[in-house]
């Protein structure tokens, strides 16, 4: 059975119905707002924990703010 085929079929068996078609549409729409969102938070998670390791392992420069903040110095910065 060809692609063209099976199209043909669903269409006579009236396989999308407006409520099959709103169902795969929110599924769709669902899936593809979880997926931002999950990618979003791994990146921001991923990004906090390379800077923490970083500043661990005294590869950045960096100080405390006084409202408890890490700024990060540039490499040349001068110590105050």
């Amino acid at each position: 059975m060809t692609t063209g085929d099976t199209l043909k079929w669903m269409t006579e068996h009236k396989m999308f119905t407006e409520s099959i078609m709103w169902l795969l549409g929110a599924y769709l729409a669902g899936s593809g707002a979880t997926y931002y969102l999950f990618l979003r938070q791994n990146f921001l998670k991923a990004t906090e924990t390379t800077i923490d390791a970083l500043i661990e392992k005294g590869f950045l420069r960096y100080k405390k703010t006084s409202d408890g903040e890490i700024e990060i110095l540039k490499w040349n910065a001068i110590d105050e």
